[in-house]
């Protein structure tokens, strides 16, 4: 779920570089697969412009964008700002989703006897 038109082009944009991005491919266009080569199978461009639309997909999203995106489908979180990301989370029971993770440190007898404490998550 994205929050609006241009979270929807840069998620676009992720699914269809995942080629790119595992080096498949060293074009979105190239990968044999991919629905930006078979404009016909898919619905109308995002982008009201076709040729721009065509420029943005083989421009490669940086970093932050990637890392956003990768914790938004770990977490099952909605893409947007954080109040739209609350807002949806309240309206469709997704809670959990925009709650901050915690590491917490967890004793068990190993660690106990070792000294060293072992990592968990908890929400």
């Amino acid at each position: 779920m994205a929050a609006d038109k241009p979270r929807l082009i840069t998620t676009l944009r992720y699914v269809l570089q995942n080629p790119v991005r595992a080096g498949l491919s060293e074009t979105v266009h190239e990968w044999p697969g991919s629905s930006a080569r078979r404009r016909q199978l898919v619905d109308r461009s995002p982008s009201d412009d076709e040729i721009r639309w065509s420029e943005q997909l083989e421009s490669r999203l940086d970093e932050l964008q990637v890392a956003t995106i990768r914790e938004c489908l770990n977490r099952q979180r909605p893409f947007g700002q954080s109040e739209w990301q609350t807002e949806m989370a309240v309206t469709f029971g997704l809670g959990s989703t925009v709650r901050p993770v915690r590491l917490s440190y967890v004793m068990d007898r190993h660690s106990r006897r070792t000294g060293i404490a072992c990592c968990a998550w908890s929400l």
